[in-house]
């Protein structure tokens, strides 16, 4: 399903859709590893090959804050179960006003490998926020 491919009316074949996304129940931290070595495998990612989507229901955010010179982007810690994770949102500093310690959201976001100073650890990049109302 998440690749499916559909026909017109005249018999052809449309192309299957370029990225996928998928919901993520909460993972424990080697799952989550796993899985994002898994997605880095089946990369390189471009434009034929869009990193994968992956939806996060229920976060409860533990803090967040902006970043960048003019407070564009946010940076978000949250908790799914016992997992913490942590997020950048580029362009998405102007959400940190409706946000709240405790607070839950559902977030769409891009998962990856990031490596700093010698040190790796889980990026998950903002595609788009939600809060459950």
């Amino acid at each position: 399903p998440l690749a499916a491919q559909s026909s017109d009316p005249r018999g052809t074949v449309k192309s299957p859709p370029r990225s996928a996304s998928f919901a993520v129940p909460a993972l424990a931290p080697r799952e989550a590893e796993a899985l994002i070595d898994l997605l880095e495998q089946i990369g390189p990612y471009g434009m034929m090959n869009e990193r994968p989507k992956l939806l996060l229901k229920g976060i409860r955010v533990v803090s967040f804050g902006t970043m960048g010179a003019d407070s564009q982007h946010l940076r978000l810690i949250g908790q799914q179960g016992s997992q913490s994770m942590k997020f950048v949102g580029f362009r998405f500093g102007s959400e940190a006003t409706s946000l709240a310690p405790g607070q839950s959201l559902d977030a769409v976001v891009e998962a990856s490998w990031n490596t700093w100073n010698g040190q790796r650890e889980i990026q998950l990049k903002i595609i788009d926020l939600r809060v459950p109302t």
